[in-house]
């Protein structure tokens, strides 16, 4: 008897250190990093500074006329404007351009993002090194998420499209995750 009184009374103590254990709150989840402050000239001559203290979130979008992942995300971001109104603004932070004019560009794509220029100088900050960079920051100044950390994988036959196609393919994907990001910030 003495045995299996020895056992239950493991048994039960065990038991309530697995308990113990299950109620101690786990470690606390990282705080999303701060995202760096900059000010970049607009498309009208003015200068905005970001991130914003705000009730909403913004989208920074590093982009450049001659990208066609970029040329294929704008109507993924524009849906999320249509779809959050005021709550969500985009910034489109014109970046490694060539070839164009970004501010008569974005005009006549007829897009309501508002242009910042010169992008380069803030790209670094943000670790933006290929186009797009999109990074969705909330109204604490918080990024919610960046585009980089999430990479989407390669359909069958995927290296052998043309960066158009290619395009095609990732924009609804990425427009997803964006949408995502930014409904959990809201």
């Amino acid at each position: 008897m003495k045995i299996h009184t020895d056992i239950r009374v493991t048994a039960v103590l065990m038991a309530l250190g697995l308990i113990a254990t299950l109620a101690l709150p786990g470690p606390a989840a990282a705080e999303p990093p701060k995202a760096p402050a900059f000010t970049l000239a607009d498309g009208e001559g003015g200068e905005v500074s970001l991130p914003a203290q705000r009730d909403g979130v913004d989208i920074y979008y590093f982009w450049a006329t001659w990208c066609p992942f970029c040329n294929e995300v704008k109507p993924e971001l524009d849906a999320i404007l249509r779809d959050h109104g005021e709550k969500a603004r985009v910034f489109a932070i014109n970046f490694r351009e060539t070839e164009k004019n970004p501010a008569a560009y974005l005009a006549a794509t007829g897009y309501d993002f508002q242009l910042l220029l010169d992008g380069e100088s803030i790209a670094e900050d943000y670790g933006a090194w290929v186009l797009p960079g999109v990074f969705v920051v909330d109204g604490e100044g918080r990024i919610r998420f960046n585009l980089y950390d999430n990479p989407m994988p390669n359909p069958p036959g995927y290296q052998a499209l043309d960066s158009a196609e290619r395009a095609k393919i990732r924009a609804p994907w990425w427009g997803a995750r964006i949408r995502e990001a930014v409904e959990a910030a809201l």
